[in-house]
């Protein structure tokens, strides 16, 4: 009797130490994976336009935002989601040269919010 006793109150403690272990190890691999995206957040804000990128917002402008889409994907880069990203909001394609800035600001957090969320 005794033993069963005991028997199911080592069950208790060991399946609430699984589960509380379990938690805080999950929000720990959040913490680092969020942490670890600091220096690349704080980078967002030193990143300058380069010839690359004022080429392609002419080419949005000049072609629109589909064909520009669908000739990137065909010839040069086959990230889709982020080319069409790009394509709509290019900073570049307003004119806005300091806007290249808020643009990786935003695709970092949403990279950031897809980690935490998946």
């Amino acid at each position: 009797m005794l033993f069963s006793i005991l028997n199911k109150f080592n069950n208790f403690i060991l399946l609430f130490c699984l589960t509380i272990y379990s938690r805080y190890s999950y929000l720990l691999v959040k913490a680092v994976i969020l942490i670890s995206l600091l220096p690349f957040l704080i980078l967002c804000f030193y990143a300058q336009p380069y010839l690359d990128d004022f080429i392609d917002a002419k080419r949005i402008m000049d072609f629109g935002s589909f064909e520009f889409i669908k000739y990137q994907y065909q010839n040069w880069s086959g990230r889709y989601i982020h080319i069409t990203f790009y394509s709509f909001i290019n900073p570049l394609k307003f004119f806005w040269i300091s806007g290249i800035k808020i643009y990786h600001l935003f695709t970092i957090i949403l990279f950031a919010g897809t980690l935490f969320f998946a």
